[in-house]
Order: structure tokens, then C-alpha cells, then sequence
């Protein structure tokens, strides 16, 4: 039994993600933004990254930017995906790359 308070009602946020997911294209400016500004301080990185985890990655983003060569001088070698709402993974997924549905709090991924 896990005693720590729920902060956020964790299924209101997937549903809100799920409504989101049919029109985020159209609203992502913020995003889009954010990405860029993340990759552009990853730019100033020298070390290559074989394995990255974009959490929360909405509709791909990142994985666009990426595609693009925003990272400059980095590689990432293979992005994994995730986000809490199955339609902004399914929408994630077709940017190429795995992509899967994971609760930030409780990632069903190994440590290390």
C-alpha cells in the first residue's frame, strides 16, 4: 500500500490528453517551442546518447525535431516515446520509433 497522496488524479489527465490528442496539431506552438529550446541546449552536448526517453511526448515532438537535425553535433541513437494517453502515443508512434502508454509515476521500464 503506497502512503504518499495523490496530487493528480492521474485518470482526469489521461482523458484530458485523450481529448487533446484530435487537435493538438493545430494548438502546439508551446510545444514546439519547448522542443526547440531542449534541443537546442542538447546541441551544445558533445557525448551521443544510444538510448533517450522523451516522457510525456504528446504527439512526437521531439522526434520531429530530431528528425530534423535540431540536436546539431548529438546523436541520439534510438528514442523511446511515452506518454499517458494511448492516442498521443498511437499519434507519437507514427513519427517512427518505438512508442508506448506509460504512467510517468510508475514506468514499466528496467532501472539502468
Amino acid at each position: 500500500m503506497n502512503d504518499s497522496p495523490e496530487v493528480f488524479d492521474r485518470q482526469s489527465l489521461r482523458l484530458h490528453r485523450d481529448r487533446a490528442a484530435g487537435t493538438l496539431a493545430e494548438h502546439d506552438f508551446l510545444l514546439r517551442e519547448v522542443g526547440e529550446r531542449l534541443l537546442d541546449r542538447l546541441s551544445d552536448v558533445t557525448r551521443d546518447f544510444p538510448l533517450a526517453l522523451d516522457l510525456g511526448c504528446h504527439h512526437g515532438m521531439v522526434a520531429d525535431l530530431l528528425a530534423a537535425g535540431a540536436a546539431g553535433r548529438t546523436a541520439v541513437g534510438t528514442l523511446i516515446q511515452a506518454d499517458l494517453s494511448l492516442p498521443l502515443a498511437r499519434l507519437a508512434a507514427e513519427k517512427g520509433g518505438p512508442a508506448l502508454v506509460a504512467d510517468e509515476e510508475a514506468l514499466p521500464l528496467a532501472p539502468g
